[in-house]
């Protein structure tokens, strides 16, 4: 290790938070790539820490700040080598991942969701999710960890709305605007989903969100859902 990684996690012991039981999974931890004069406008500055939320405790993961983001895979086994470390030498956190979703924003960009493999995840319930954009040469990425708990939620990440299920089975999500017949149904895979943007552009609507498990029976319904911004 560097003495400038050793630096970087010294800060960011020393700015371990705890997050309790249930902590958000995505916005926890950033990595970004693009102009200088976008990072600087984003407050992104060599040397800056990210933490990864694991079970509700902070490990120290230092951003990147070269010319583009890590692979898709090297993010999640720093996902895997950071829970690992923190554990004292072993973690359940896979770094095996799998593709969730994808989809187009109004300004040309493209976001796609990941996800620890579904089949790996033991009975801790415990993975990582991770959300990357694109545009031309300008790249982003939001991702951390979280623990499954019994609730069914929203967040905001990289211009588009993940949801997490839970602990609750769903093989489909089925999305609708409160006060119209707008709707889509959208697969779920390892207790996430992306929402379609057409359906989150206006953001003083609601949401009513009914997950469906394998047989297609309703298995919880989230209604009237405010759509969280970044």
């Amino acid at each position: 290790m560097t003495d400038i990684e050793t630096r970087l996690r010294e800060r960011a012991a020393r700015a371990m938070i705890n997050v309790g039981t249930n902590p958000p999974a995505i916005s926890t931890l950033r990595r970004r790539a693009g102009d200088a004069s976008r990072r600087s406008r984003r407050a992104i500055a060599a040397g800056a820490v990210g933490v990864l939320v694991l079970g509700g405790a902070g490990v120290a993961v230092a951003e990147t700040t070269g010319s583009g983001l890590p692979s898709v895979r090297d993010v999640f086994v720093g996902f895997h080598d950071n829970a690992k470390e923190k554990a004292g030498g072993t973690t359940h956190i896979p770094a095996d991942h799998v593709r969730v979703a994808s989809a187009e924003l109004s300004d040309g960009g493209h976001v796609t969701l990941w996800v620890t493999d579904p089949a790996k995840v033991d009975a801790r319930g415990d993975y990582c999710a991770w959300v990357q954009y694109q545009n031309g040469d300008e790249q982003d990425g939001t991702g951390g960890c979280s623990r499954l708990g019994p609730f069914v939620d929203l967040e905001a990440a990289e211009g588009v709305i993940i949801g997490r299920t839970g602990t609750y089975s769903a093989r489909t999500a089925v999305i609708l605007i409160d006060g119209t017949t707008a709707r889509r149904t959208v697969n779920v895979t390892g207790h996430v989903f992306l929402i379609p943007p057409i359906l989150t552009n206006d953001t003083s609507r609601k949401l009513t969100i009914t997950l469906l498990d394998a047989s297609g029976h309703v298995s919880k319904t989230l209604r009237h859902a405010a759509i969280p911004t970044q």
